[in-house]
Protein backbone atom coordinates (compact mmCIF):
# COMPACT_ATOMS: atom_id res chain seq x y z
CA UNK A 1 0.00 0.00 0.00
CA UNK A 2 1.20 3.16 -0.98
CA UNK A 3 0.31 7.07 0.15
CA UNK A 4 -1.73 8.66 -2.29
CA UNK A 5 0.15 12.14 -1.91
CA UNK A 6 3.76 11.39 -1.96
CA UNK A 7 3.90 7.44 -3.19
CA UNK A 8 5.73 5.98 0.45
CA UNK A 9 5.02 2.56 1.07
CA UNK A 10 3.04 2.79 3.87
CA UNK A 11 2.76 -0.55 6.32
CA UNK A 12 -0.65 -1.25 7.99
CA UNK A 13 -1.05 -0.09 11.10
CA UNK A 14 0.38 3.52 10.40
CA UNK A 15 -1.66 6.26 11.44
CA UNK A 16 0.55 8.94 9.22
CA UNK A 17 2.70 8.88 6.17
CA UNK A 18 6.22 7.68 7.08
CA UNK A 19 6.83 10.26 4.03
CA UNK A 20 4.93 13.44 4.36
CA UNK A 21 3.21 13.07 7.30
CA UNK A 22 -0.61 12.71 5.87
CA UNK A 23 -2.96 11.27 8.41
CA UNK A 24 -4.29 8.01 7.15
CA UNK A 25 -7.87 6.65 7.20
CA UNK A 26 -8.79 4.61 10.41
CA UNK A 27 -9.12 1.41 8.47
CA UNK A 28 -5.59 1.12 8.22
CA UNK A 29 -5.22 1.08 12.02
CA UNK A 30 -8.20 0.70 13.51
CA UNK A 31 -8.21 -3.37 14.40
CA UNK A 32 -4.14 -3.35 14.27
CA UNK A 33 -2.15 -4.24 17.81
CA UNK A 34 1.15 -3.86 17.45
CA UNK A 35 3.47 -7.32 18.39
CA UNK A 36 5.71 -5.44 20.46
CA UNK A 37 3.09 -3.28 22.70
CA UNK A 38 1.23 -6.90 23.62
CA UNK A 39 4.24 -8.07 25.66
CA UNK A 40 5.83 -4.66 26.16
CA UNK A 41 5.21 -4.12 30.50
CA UNK A 42 8.62 -3.02 31.72
CA UNK A 43 7.32 -0.06 33.20
CA UNK A 44 5.79 -2.00 35.61
CA UNK A 45 8.09 -3.65 38.40
CA UNK A 46 5.45 -6.05 40.19
CA UNK A 47 3.30 -7.97 37.70
CA UNK A 48 0.50 -9.41 39.38
CA UNK A 49 -2.85 -9.57 37.67
CA UNK A 50 -5.62 -11.55 39.57
CA UNK A 51 -8.24 -10.51 38.66
CA UNK A 52 -7.73 -8.73 35.34
CA UNK A 53 -6.66 -12.59 33.49
CA UNK A 54 -10.01 -13.70 34.66
CA UNK A 55 -12.02 -10.74 33.48
CA UNK A 56 -10.09 -11.70 30.54
CA UNK A 57 -11.91 -15.61 30.05
CA UNK A 58 -14.92 -14.15 31.18
CA UNK A 59 -14.95 -11.46 28.36
CA UNK A 60 -14.27 -14.40 25.83
CA UNK A 61 -17.30 -16.36 27.09
CA UNK A 62 -19.39 -13.53 26.84
CA UNK A 63 -18.84 -12.19 23.70
CA UNK A 64 -18.80 -15.41 21.92
CA UNK A 65 -22.52 -16.26 23.93
CA UNK A 66 -24.41 -13.38 25.73
CA UNK A 67 -24.34 -9.62 25.01
CA UNK A 68 -24.08 -7.83 27.91
CA UNK A 69 -26.68 -6.47 29.96
CA UNK A 70 -27.07 -2.95 29.40
CA UNK A 71 -28.12 -1.78 33.05
CA UNK A 72 -25.35 -3.83 34.21
CA UNK A 73 -23.14 -1.29 32.07
CA UNK A 74 -24.28 1.71 32.85
CA UNK A 75 -23.59 0.54 36.93
CA UNK A 76 -20.65 -0.86 35.95
CA UNK A 77 -19.11 1.63 33.41
CA UNK A 78 -15.41 0.69 34.43
CA UNK A 79 -15.92 -3.10 32.92
CA UNK A 80 -17.38 -1.88 29.58
CA UNK A 81 -15.14 -3.30 27.06
CA UNK A 82 -14.65 -0.93 23.37
CA UNK A 83 -13.92 -1.75 20.52
CA UNK A 84 -9.98 0.54 20.78
CA UNK A 85 -7.58 -2.38 21.77
CA UNK A 86 -5.14 0.40 22.73
CA UNK A 87 -7.87 1.48 25.53
CA UNK A 88 -7.97 -1.65 26.92
CA UNK A 89 -4.42 -2.02 27.20
CA UNK A 90 -3.84 1.58 28.66
CA UNK A 91 -7.33 0.08 31.19
CA UNK A 92 -5.56 -3.09 32.18
CA UNK A 93 -2.31 -1.40 33.38
CA UNK A 94 -3.71 0.71 35.60
CA UNK A 95 -5.57 -1.88 37.55
CA UNK A 96 -2.32 -4.07 37.34
CA UNK A 97 -0.57 -0.65 38.71
CA UNK A 98 -3.62 -0.74 41.34
CA UNK A 99 -3.61 -3.66 42.77
CA UNK A 100 0.25 -3.50 42.76
CA UNK A 101 0.09 -0.95 45.05
CA UNK A 102 -2.72 -2.36 47.05
CA UNK A 103 -1.07 -5.10 47.65
CA UNK A 104 1.89 -3.88 48.82
CA UNK A 105 1.09 -1.29 51.02
CA UNK A 106 -2.04 -3.07 52.65
CA UNK A 107 -1.92 -4.95 56.33
CA UNK A 108 -4.44 -7.00 55.46
CA UNK A 109 -4.06 -11.00 54.64
CA UNK A 110 -5.53 -12.81 51.39
CA UNK A 111 -8.44 -15.14 51.98
CA UNK A 112 -7.24 -18.35 52.13
CA UNK A 113 -9.82 -19.68 49.95
CA UNK A 114 -8.25 -17.06 46.92
CA UNK A 115 -5.89 -18.28 44.97
CA UNK A 116 -3.28 -16.18 43.56
CA UNK A 117 -2.44 -17.56 39.38
CA UNK A 118 -0.08 -16.75 37.62
CA UNK A 119 1.81 -14.33 39.90
CA UNK A 120 5.17 -12.71 38.98
CA UNK A 121 7.23 -11.28 41.54
CA UNK A 122 9.94 -8.65 40.51
CA UNK A 123 13.09 -8.22 43.07
CA UNK A 124 12.53 -4.38 43.98
CA UNK A 125 15.97 -2.40 44.17
CA UNK A 126 16.44 -0.04 47.32
CA UNK A 127 16.66 2.83 45.23
CA UNK A 128 13.68 2.33 43.34
CA UNK A 129 11.46 2.10 46.38
CA UNK A 130 11.98 3.20 49.78
CA UNK A 131 9.58 3.21 52.51
CA UNK A 132 8.33 6.48 53.78
CA UNK A 133 10.83 8.52 55.74
CA UNK A 134 10.04 11.05 58.40
CA UNK A 135 13.77 12.24 59.23
CA UNK A 136 14.17 16.17 57.39
CA UNK A 137 17.99 16.31 56.05
CA UNK A 138 18.79 19.53 55.57
CA UNK A 139 21.64 20.33 52.87
CA UNK A 140 23.28 23.74 52.60
CA UNK A 141 26.60 24.41 50.53
CA UNK A 142 28.74 26.90 51.83
CA UNK A 143 28.75 29.97 49.77
CA UNK A 144 31.33 32.37 49.15
CA UNK A 145 29.64 34.88 51.46
CA UNK A 146 29.63 32.21 54.03
CA UNK A 147 32.91 31.54 53.84
CA UNK A 148 33.76 35.49 54.13
CA UNK A 149 31.87 35.55 56.98
CA UNK A 150 33.26 32.71 59.01
CA UNK A 151 36.73 34.06 58.25
CA UNK A 152 35.86 37.35 59.37
CA UNK A 153 34.59 35.86 62.39
CA UNK A 154 37.41 33.87 63.24
CA UNK A 155 39.62 36.98 62.42
CA UNK A 156 37.52 39.26 65.20
CA UNK A 157 37.82 36.36 67.83
CA UNK A 158 41.57 36.32 67.38
CA UNK A 159 42.05 40.19 67.63
CA UNK A 160 39.89 40.45 70.69
CA UNK A 161 41.89 37.25 72.47
CA UNK A 162 45.21 39.05 71.73
CA UNK A 163 43.94 42.65 72.46
CA UNK A 164 42.93 41.45 76.05
CA UNK A 165 46.37 39.59 76.22
CA UNK A 166 47.98 42.76 75.33
CA UNK A 167 45.67 44.93 77.59
CA UNK A 168 46.20 42.66 80.41
CA UNK A 169 50.12 42.57 80.31
CA UNK A 170 50.30 46.47 80.01
CA UNK A 171 47.91 47.20 83.34
CA UNK A 172 50.34 45.01 84.98
CA UNK A 173 53.43 47.03 83.78
CA UNK A 174 51.55 49.89 84.39
CA UNK A 175 50.76 48.56 87.70
CA UNK A 176 53.94 47.97 88.74
CA UNK A 177 55.43 51.50 87.48
CA UNK A 178 52.19 53.08 89.88
CA UNK A 179 53.59 50.56 92.91
CA UNK A 180 56.76 52.09 92.42
CA UNK A 181 56.22 55.47 91.67
CA UNK A 182 56.67 56.25 95.44
CA UNK A 183 59.60 54.21 96.18
CA UNK A 184 57.95 50.69 96.91
CA UNK A 185 60.74 48.81 96.30
CA UNK A 186 63.54 50.38 97.58
CA UNK A 187 61.57 50.43 101.01
CA UNK A 188 61.36 46.95 100.33
CA UNK A 189 64.92 46.48 100.16
CA UNK A 190 64.65 48.62 103.56
CA UNK A 191 63.60 46.09 105.52
CA UNK A 192 64.99 42.99 103.94
CA UNK A 193 68.59 44.59 104.87
CA UNK A 194 67.08 44.40 108.66
CA UNK A 195 65.71 41.32 108.39
CA UNK A 196 69.44 40.04 106.96
CA UNK A 197 70.92 41.78 109.62
CA UNK A 198 73.26 43.18 107.02
CA UNK A 199 73.74 47.45 107.42
CA UNK A 200 74.96 47.36 103.80
CA UNK A 201 71.84 46.34 102.06
CA UNK A 202 70.19 49.12 103.95
CA UNK A 203 72.33 51.57 103.09
CA UNK A 204 72.11 51.39 99.42
CA UNK A 205 68.52 52.18 99.82
CA UNK A 206 70.01 55.60 101.55
CA UNK A 207 70.53 59.03 100.77
CA UNK A 208 70.84 62.70 102.39
CA UNK A 209 72.26 64.32 105.36
CA UNK A 210 70.08 62.65 108.00
CA UNK A 211 71.44 58.92 106.44
CA UNK A 212 73.59 58.59 110.09
CA UNK A 213 70.29 58.96 112.04
CA UNK A 214 68.90 56.48 109.64
CA UNK A 215 72.02 54.38 110.10
CA UNK A 216 71.33 54.56 114.16
CA UNK A 217 68.15 53.31 113.34
CA UNK A 218 69.21 50.25 111.26
CA UNK A 219 71.81 49.32 113.93
CA UNK A 220 69.79 49.17 116.59
CA UNK A 221 67.25 46.63 114.91
CA UNK A 222 70.19 44.70 113.53
CA UNK A 223 71.09 44.91 117.11
CA UNK A 224 68.08 43.53 118.25
CA UNK A 225 67.41 41.16 115.61
CA UNK A 226 70.93 39.68 116.60
CA UNK A 227 69.59 38.89 120.68
CA UNK A 228 66.96 35.92 119.34
CA UNK A 229 67.90 32.57 117.49
CA UNK A 230 64.81 33.37 114.93
CA UNK A 231 64.33 36.89 113.68
CA UNK A 232 62.17 38.27 110.87
CA UNK A 233 60.31 41.29 109.83
CA UNK A 234 56.71 40.02 107.94
CA UNK A 235 53.78 41.75 107.15
CA UNK A 236 55.02 44.88 105.24
CA UNK A 237 51.84 47.06 104.27
CA UNK A 238 51.92 50.60 103.33
CA UNK A 239 48.26 51.44 104.43
CA UNK A 240 48.62 55.42 103.93
CA UNK A 241 51.01 57.53 101.04
CA UNK A 242 50.94 60.96 100.26
CA UNK A 243 53.48 63.01 97.79
CA UNK A 244 54.74 65.58 99.46
CA UNK A 245 54.80 69.12 97.24
CA UNK A 246 55.29 72.74 97.25
CA UNK A 247 57.03 73.65 100.68
CA UNK A 248 56.51 70.54 101.41
CA UNK A 249 58.93 69.25 98.78
CA UNK A 250 61.36 72.36 99.41
CA UNK A 251 61.62 71.33 103.10
CA UNK A 252 62.90 67.62 102.00
CA UNK A 253 64.97 69.38 99.44
CA UNK A 254 66.90 71.30 102.32
CA UNK A 255 66.76 68.55 105.16
CA UNK A 256 68.50 65.69 102.60
CA UNK A 257 70.46 67.96 100.50
CA UNK A 258 69.13 66.07 97.69
CA UNK A 259 68.25 67.23 94.27
CA UNK A 260 64.90 65.46 94.63
CA UNK A 261 61.91 66.22 92.17
CA UNK A 262 59.54 64.17 93.89
CA UNK A 263 58.89 62.91 97.47
CA UNK A 264 56.51 61.03 99.62
CA UNK A 265 55.56 60.37 103.21
CA UNK A 266 54.75 56.48 104.17
CA UNK A 267 52.62 55.15 106.83
CA UNK A 268 54.05 51.37 107.35
CA UNK A 269 52.91 48.50 109.05
CA UNK A 270 54.88 45.50 109.94
CA UNK A 271 55.68 43.05 112.57
CA UNK A 272 58.80 41.26 114.53
CA UNK A 273 58.97 37.47 114.27
CA UNK A 274 61.28 36.41 117.37
CA UNK A 275 61.42 33.17 118.84
CA UNK A 276 58.09 32.96 118.58
CA UNK A 277 56.90 36.08 119.80
CA UNK A 278 54.88 38.34 117.60
CA UNK A 279 55.48 42.11 118.19
CA UNK A 280 53.51 44.37 116.03
CA UNK A 281 55.40 47.85 114.71
CA UNK A 282 54.59 50.65 112.98
CA UNK A 283 57.02 53.16 110.83
CA UNK A 284 56.89 56.49 109.26
CA UNK A 285 59.37 56.37 106.23
CA UNK A 286 59.60 59.38 103.24
CA UNK A 287 61.14 58.47 100.15
CA UNK A 288 62.49 61.18 97.70
CA UNK A 289 63.07 60.48 93.87
CA UNK A 290 66.49 62.49 92.19
CA UNK A 291 66.04 64.77 89.61
CA UNK A 292 69.02 63.49 87.45
CA UNK A 293 69.01 59.81 87.66
CA UNK A 294 65.08 59.56 88.44
CA UNK A 295 66.30 56.94 91.46
CA UNK A 296 64.17 56.93 94.68
CA UNK A 297 65.25 56.72 97.92
CA UNK A 298 64.75 56.08 101.88
CA UNK A 299 65.40 60.19 102.89
CA UNK A 300 64.10 59.67 106.45
CA UNK A 301 62.98 57.33 109.08
CA UNK A 302 60.75 57.37 112.35
CA UNK A 303 59.89 53.75 113.99
CA UNK A 304 57.28 53.55 116.02
CA UNK A 305 58.05 50.03 117.82
CA UNK A 306 58.88 47.94 120.74
CA UNK A 307 62.76 49.35 120.65
CA UNK A 308 61.99 53.18 120.59
CA UNK A 309 59.90 52.93 123.11
CA UNK A 310 62.54 51.15 125.20
CA UNK A 311 64.32 54.05 124.19
CA UNK A 312 62.04 56.99 125.19
CA UNK A 313 61.18 55.35 128.47
CA UNK A 314 65.14 55.33 129.22
CA UNK A 315 66.20 58.70 128.22
CA UNK A 316 62.50 60.39 129.10
CA UNK A 317 64.01 61.49 132.75
CA UNK A 318 65.89 64.20 130.00
CA UNK A 319 62.67 65.60 129.02
CA UNK A 320 60.22 65.03 131.71
CA UNK A 321 59.47 64.42 135.55
CA UNK A 322 59.86 60.44 136.62
CA UNK A 323 56.07 60.78 137.85
CA UNK A 324 54.91 61.38 134.51
CA UNK A 325 57.10 58.79 132.70
CA UNK A 326 55.69 56.50 135.14
CA UNK A 327 52.08 57.00 134.70
CA UNK A 328 52.46 56.96 131.06
CA UNK A 329 54.22 53.33 130.75
CA UNK A 330 52.83 51.86 133.56
CA UNK A 331 49.03 52.89 134.25
CA UNK A 332 46.59 50.44 134.15
CA UNK A 333 48.69 47.62 134.05
CA UNK A 334 50.48 47.45 137.06
CA UNK A 335 48.99 47.93 141.05
CA UNK A 336 49.66 51.66 142.73
CA UNK A 337 52.21 49.47 144.61
CA UNK A 338 54.22 48.63 141.84
CA UNK A 339 54.02 52.12 140.36
CA UNK A 340 55.52 53.44 143.46
CA UNK A 341 58.32 51.32 143.27
CA UNK A 342 59.37 51.57 139.82
CA UNK A 343 58.83 55.74 139.91
CA UNK A 344 61.85 55.00 143.12
CA UNK A 345 63.84 53.25 140.62
CA UNK A 346 63.54 55.91 137.95
CA UNK A 347 64.13 58.87 140.20
CA UNK A 348 67.12 57.33 142.27
CA UNK A 349 68.97 55.38 139.81
CA UNK A 350 68.18 56.01 135.94
CA UNK A 351 67.81 59.85 136.24
CA UNK A 352 70.85 60.71 137.50
CA UNK A 353 73.04 57.97 135.44
CA UNK A 354 73.12 60.87 132.73
CA UNK A 355 73.24 57.80 130.21
CA UNK A 356 75.37 58.64 127.17
CA UNK A 357 74.76 55.51 125.56
CA UNK A 358 72.61 52.83 125.96
CA UNK A 359 72.20 49.00 124.29
CA UNK A 360 69.29 46.70 123.84
CA UNK A 361 69.67 42.87 124.62
CA UNK A 362 66.30 41.31 123.98
CA UNK A 363 65.53 37.74 125.13
CA UNK A 364 61.62 35.84 124.82
CA UNK A 365 60.18 35.86 128.50
CA UNK A 366 59.82 32.55 130.13
CA UNK A 367 56.18 31.20 131.37
CA UNK A 368 57.94 30.86 134.90
CA UNK A 369 59.06 34.74 134.74
CA UNK A 370 55.54 35.87 132.98
CA UNK A 371 53.74 34.18 136.06
CA UNK A 372 56.40 36.23 138.20
CA UNK A 373 55.58 39.66 136.55
CA UNK A 374 51.71 39.20 135.99
CA UNK A 375 51.39 38.83 140.03
CA UNK A 376 52.11 42.61 140.00
CA UNK A 377 48.98 43.40 137.35
CA UNK A 378 46.24 45.42 138.29
CA UNK A 379 43.96 42.94 136.61
CA UNK A 380 45.53 39.38 137.73
CA UNK A 381 43.86 37.98 134.88
CA UNK A 382 45.46 39.74 132.75
CA UNK A 383 46.64 38.23 129.31
CA UNK A 384 49.44 39.76 126.94
CA UNK A 385 50.01 38.45 123.53
CA UNK A 386 53.12 40.22 122.34
CA UNK A 387 55.83 40.64 125.48
CA UNK A 388 59.64 40.97 125.21
CA UNK A 389 62.09 41.45 127.97
CA UNK A 390 65.59 43.62 127.53
CA UNK A 391 68.97 43.40 129.31
CA UNK A 392 69.61 47.39 129.19
CA UNK A 393 73.66 48.38 129.23
CA UNK A 394 73.96 52.22 130.05
CA UNK A 395 76.92 53.82 129.48
CA UNK A 396 77.47 57.78 130.99
CA UNK A 397 78.78 58.95 134.00
CA UNK A 398 77.40 59.51 137.36
CA UNK A 399 78.98 62.27 139.52
CA UNK A 400 78.31 60.94 142.57
CA UNK A 401 79.52 57.25 142.52
CA UNK A 402 81.81 57.62 140.01
CA UNK A 403 80.92 54.81 138.07
CA UNK A 404 80.16 54.24 134.12
CA UNK A 405 77.64 51.87 133.53
CA UNK A 406 74.53 50.54 134.91
CA UNK A 407 72.60 47.32 133.56
CA UNK A 408 68.80 46.81 134.19
CA UNK A 409 66.48 44.00 133.36
CA UNK A 410 63.10 45.80 131.49
CA UNK A 411 59.92 43.91 130.79
CA UNK A 412 57.68 45.34 128.31
CA UNK A 413 54.47 44.77 126.45
CA UNK A 414 51.96 45.71 123.95
CA UNK A 415 48.56 46.88 125.31
CA UNK A 416 46.41 48.12 122.54
CA UNK A 417 48.48 50.32 120.13
CA UNK A 418 51.17 51.36 123.42
CA UNK A 419 53.93 49.50 124.57
CA UNK A 420 53.78 49.27 128.66
CA UNK A 421 56.11 48.63 130.74
CA UNK A 422 55.45 45.73 132.88
CA UNK A 423 58.34 45.45 135.16
CA UNK A 424 62.22 47.38 135.80
CA UNK A 425 64.93 46.46 137.99
CA UNK A 426 68.67 47.25 138.55
CA UNK A 427 71.20 44.63 138.09
CA UNK A 428 74.33 46.38 138.84
CA UNK A 429 76.92 49.08 137.94
CA UNK A 430 80.43 48.56 136.64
Amino acid sequence: MKCGNCGTEIKYGDKVCPGCGLPLPKENYKDFIPEEKKEDFSDIDIEIDIENEKNQEDLKTDESSVEPDAEQTAEHPEDEIEDNPEDNIEKNKDKTKKKKTELLFSDDKLPESEEVIDATFVDIDDDTFKAPSTKVRTKHKLTKGDIITIVIGIVMLVALVVGGIIWFVNRQNKKKVEDNKFGKEEVEGFFDGITEKDEIICYDYVTGYNSDAIFKIVDDRIKFAGSFKSFEISNIEIVEKKELRGSFLDSMINKTGSDLDKAYILNITFRYNVDGAVLPAKAIIRTGRTRGNKKWWVVSAEFDDVISAANDFMYAYSQVDADTIIDFFADGVLTDKEKETMRKTYKFVIAPFNFTDIRFNAYALSDSKMSEISSKFADKDRKYSSVIGFTVETYGKNSEAGNNRADFDLVMALDGNQWKVLDIKFIETY
